[in-house]
């Protein structure tokens, strides 16, 4: 028994500097191929993400754009009417080609929405919905709406409900002033870069749009932010395959290639922003850079010409 506890002994022991040599005898690239393997992956996984943060961010840039243009167009009514193209934000009284209405409810509309509930476990669920437009006209202006973005306050037209089913329509009644914001072109405003189609006033309009598109503006801000930041994170994550061989600054490295994507991430956005704001200096910029440049080349010909014996 004595003698085969030595022999174990001797085994463990013998293993033990078996992989202590080997451990020694392994280079560093050897030891950490595994991880240079993965490095390719990771680069493409950042450049996916960087990508989609950047689609994201010049999505949001868009939201504003279209905020910024019903702010700035100024209303027009059909009777002062001067512009035959453009885009523009024309106001007035509809004119129905073809009446709509809705049984038993006696004034024109043009435009309204039925929905279809049923009762699903306790709970309504849409099970179908119709939207009808009229076609109308805004002095000699045709507007087609069937592609706008419908900013409506609608008015109760029928409502049904039984213990199973609940029908609704809700409508825009006719008689209400509508305001066009689209693309005027050939006496009819069908689309545009936006194309905006209600009966609030001009001040509630944008009232409406800013609440909601400053909302929908900061979320896709700060997903396009954490998007490229983690873009660049994992484009820049290879280097830490050397860095673990210096143990005392991984954390270190770690801490500052994060606050290095942060802020350029950070710094992509504000220059988006800008760009987008102030599109019209960067013209102005390039147009003096382009002056400044032809000055200088004028009068670098002109003192070569006078010094030419």
């Amino acid at each position: 028994m004595p003698e085969n506890k030595n022999n174990e002994f001797i085994r463990k022991e013998f293993q033990s500097v078996s992989k202590i040599n080997k451990d020694y005898k392994t280079s560093p690239f050897e030891k950490y191929n595994g991880k240079f393997s993965a490095s390719f992956s990771t680069i493409i996984l950042g450049l996916m993400l960087g990508i989609i943060g950047l689609v994201i961010l010049g999505y949001s840039e868009g939201i504003d754009n279209s905020l910024n243009t019903v702010r700035r167009s100024p209303l027009i009514h059909e009777e002062n009417l001067l512009r035959t193209s453009g885009m523009i934000k024309l106001a007035g009284q509809p004119i129905i080609k073809q009446e709509l209405k809705v049984p038993g409810f006696e004034d024109a509309l043009i435009y309204y929405k039925k929905t279809t509930e049923e009762k699903i476990d306790g709970q309504w669920v849409e099970v179908n919905k119709q939207q009808v437009f009229a076609s109308f006209s805004i002095g000699e202006i045709y507007i087609d709406a069937s592609s706008a973005d419908l900013q409506f306050d609608l008015v109760e037209i029928y409502k049904n409900e039984t213990e199973t089913q609940r029908d609704s329509v809700y409508g825009v009644l006719a008689k209400n002033e509508i305001v066009v914001v689209g693309e005027l072109k050939d006496n009819s405003i069908t689309d545009g870069v936006v194309f905006v189609v209600t009966n609030k006033s001009n001040k509630d309009l944008i009232d409406s749009m800013s609440k909601v598109d400053t909302m929908e503006w900061w979320i896709y801000k700060v997903g396009a932010l954490l998007l490229i930041t983690l873009g660049i994170t994992a484009f820049v994550l290879p280097i830490l395959t050397f860095v673990d061989i210096l143990p005392r600054v991984g954390l270190f490295a770690i801490g500052m290639i994060l606050l290095f994507s942060f802020l350029m991430s950070a710094l992509l956005v504000f220059i988006s922003a800008v760009i987008i704001t102030f599109w019209w200096l960067i013209f102005v910029v390039v147009g003096l850079v382009i002056i400044l440049l032809i000055r200088i080349k004028s009068k670098t010909k002109y003192s070569a010409i006078s010094f030419i014996p």
